[in-house]
């Protein structure tokens, strides 16, 4: 009888054994499955593109839209030459420090109590008022991502051929 009792026991321990392992076998496949399914989304995010292979932000709700310019705008070297093409209201900004205007594509509309998030633009090289729409106006945009240095500070911004004015 205690012959049977320890082999019932070993026994027992190995099923216990083998569900342990298919246990965190399934986790592990669990865990993976879920990282494969965030990541993937945060990079599907920033890498929608278009037809041209332009990154294309106005196809995003605007929290996407807002998550991603914030990630151009915390990592923006890693944007450097890359084609981007965002839509939104267009903003206009005098920057005594530059002594220049610097303009804006927004994420939304801009309002007196909080400071709007968007990406600096400038058409054909021209950074003076006159040549841009009015301001609240809602455009879209498509410019190739670079870089200028003005008064020892990095400035990052889209170089834009071309402004269509959307109704």
């Amino acid at each position: 009888m205690g012959k049977r009792r320890k082999a019932r026991q070993a026994e027992a321990m190995k099923r216990a054994k083998r569900k342990k392992i298919i246990f965190a076998a399934v986790c592990a496949a669990a865990v993976l499955i879920t990282a494969l399914i965030i990541f993937g989304s945060l990079r599907l995010s920033g890498t929608r593109t278009d037809e041209d292979g332009a990154l294309d932000l106005t196809r995003l709700s605007l929290t996407m839209l807002s998550a991603e310019v914030n990630r151009i705008t915390a990592r923006p070297d890693n944007y450097i030459g890359q084609t981007i093409k965002m839509s939104g209201p267009y903003y206009a900004v005098y920057n005594n420090g530059l002594g220049h205007y610097q303009h804006f594509v927004a994420v939304k509309e801009v309002d007196s109590c909080c400071p709007f998030e968007g990406l600096e633009f400038i058409w054909n090289g021209d950074v003076s008022r006159e040549a841009y729409p009015e301001p609240s106006t809602n455009v879209e945009v498509t410019g190739v991502f670079k870089a200028y240095e003005e008064l020892g500070q990095t400035y990052y911004y889209l170089a834009v051929e071309d402004i269509i004015v959307l109704r």
